[in-house]
């Protein structure tokens, strides 16, 4: 090995991946069949498919989704009531004329979006206001995809510019409209059960159940879309193929010519901290057997959180599989400390116990999908940012917001110690009687304690987050491998 820094680094760079196959009009039907159970095989072949296609498939899935939920919503007024007003046309009049109109319930809450192209096609609403919600409604799916495209982007990317980038997080997301089936049958066996069944269940409200199956279903359908875009198999073009200079790891200076052994002629840093060798990746990525990740994971979140300098040190160009799924772990154990805090604080204490628990159950498994979907949006806008909305290479920012997303765990932890202090000074009846202004009547002042007691330790936490997070990003910057 030369004692001199060479004019491109030998490390860094992705290697050119296997072109994929693009999925044709003949493949279409198998692959969008299979695509819920091998997305991370299938999704190189769906990423090369053609727009003409990818929105023929979208719109497939859309109306087979409509087409379930009209049924499972017709169902439970009169069997078979939704296919016959699909075959006979608006002039038909069903038996309940008012049965896609309310959406106040659980079950109308989640089928309200199988079924309002059926509701905009029948007018079946009476006021105009109604009318501009559901066409409002209808417009916001086409957004919501190339939005759900864009948060995507940094969590797939491969190195490939910004525009291909951004074309294939809309692609894969409009593939994953095949979710939305399995979604309509699981609605409509749930309403089955409900209706054939719901003599033997009077003392239990079956259709809560719709909560859980739309939580249980927003955590599958995501789970699907990251693993859609995990393989690559595009035309190696951009950033991520591109032989880069070697550059100081404080100032950017570039360093090619000078020995190996010496100090940058800008800001005095040792070359040999600029090298590839210096950056190792995480614990959590060397930990290749199921076994020694919780281990893995322990000590990973540990130096990040103890360890200012941890990014200074870390690979961030060849483990981004790795980051992802270390935040896939960080989110899921925030979501679940936040459910069992949500249902300790406000778990139902009456009824029977069947009752409770199907309750409780439920209110862990929404708040468990809600939390997840918060903190997943959270973490792309903050990649996002961090990329500069993908011009420049997402691969480095978003290792470093995928490991920095430990910090939710504290800031949970922070939240619970407040909710059981707050819980004992209620049950101590110190806080009975307390806030009890006419201004506050409509204020839940136990929450209002709660929020009390938890907002300058969470105000505190945000921001040495964040001043850790902008240490991260320039530590980073010039990273070498």
């Amino acid at each position: 090995m030369s004692d001199l820094v060479p004019e491109y680094w030998e490390y860094g760079t992705s290697t050119v991946p296997p072109r994929a196959r693009r999925v044709g009009w003949l493949l279409a039907l198998p692959t969008l069949m299979a695509l819920p159970l091998a997305p991370k095989r299938l999704g190189p072949a769906i990423a090369q498919a053609g727009w003409t296609l990818t929105l023929s498939v979208h719109g497939l899935c859309v109306v087979a989704a409509v087409v379930l939920g009209v049924y499972a919503d017709s169902l439970c007024y009169s069997p078979f009531q939704g296919i016959w007003a699909l075959v006979s046309g608006p002039t038909v009049e069903p038996a309940d004329s008012e049965a896609f109109e309310r959406a106040r319930t659980w079950s109308e809450s989640v089928r309200v979006f199988l079924t309002s192209v059926v509701n905009l096609l029948y007018i079946r609403t009476r006021g105009h206001g109604d009318i501009y919600a559901l066409i409002g409604g209808l417009a916001a799916v086409p957004a919501g995809t190339w939005l759900v495209g864009l948060l995507l982007m940094p969590f797939v990317s491969a190195g490939e510019r910004s525009r291909l980038l951004y074309l294939r997080g809309v692609k894969l997301t409009l593939w994953s409209a095949a979710c939305l089936v399995p979604l309509g049958l699981a609605i409509l066996g749930v309403v089955y059960l409900g209706v054939t069944y719901d003599e033997h269940f009077d003392n239990v409200e079956w259709e809560t159940t719709f909560a859980g199956v739309a939580a249980v279903w927003s955590l599958w359908w995501l789970s699907v879309l990251l693993r859609l875009g995990a393989r690559y198999g595009g035309p190696a073009d951009g950033p991520g193929w591109q032989p880069r200079q070697p550059q100081c790891n404080r100032c950017g200076y570039v360093l090619t010519g000078l020995s190996r052994d010496g100090r940058c002629p800008e800001c005095g840093l040792a070359v040999h901290e600029s090298l590839p060798e210096a950056r190792r990746p995480s614990p959590w990525a060397c930990a290749a057997k199921i076994g020694r990740k919780p281990g893995a994971y322990a000590r990973t979140m540990w130096r990040v959180l103890r360890r200012g300098s941890f990014f200074r040190s870390l690979a961030v160009y060849d483990s981004l599989d790795a980051a992802v799924r270390f935040a896939v772990w960080t989110v899921l154990l925030t979501a679940v400390a936040c459910a069992i805090v949500a249902t300790v604080v406000g778990a139902p204490y009456e009824g029977t116990p069947l009752e409770r628990l199907t309750n409780i159950t439920l209110r862990f498994a929404v708040a468990t999908a809600i939390v997840v979907l918060l903190f997943s949006v959270g973490l792309a806008l903050m990649a996002l940012r961090a990329c500069r909305l993908g011009w420049r290479d997402p691969r480095p920012t978003t290792a470093v917001v995928c490991y920095g997303s430990v910090v939710f765990l504290p800031m949970v932890g922070t939240l619970g110690v407040c909710a059981l202090c707050m819980l004992l000074a209620y049950e101590a009846g110190w806080m009975r009687g307390w806030l009890l202004v006419p201004i506050l009547g409509w204020v839940d002042y136990e929450l209002l304690w709660w929020l009390g007691l938890s907002v300058l330790p969470i105000v505190a936490f945000i921001w040495w987050a964040l001043v850790r997070l902008r240490r991260a990003l320039r530590d980073v910057r010039f990273a070498s491998a």
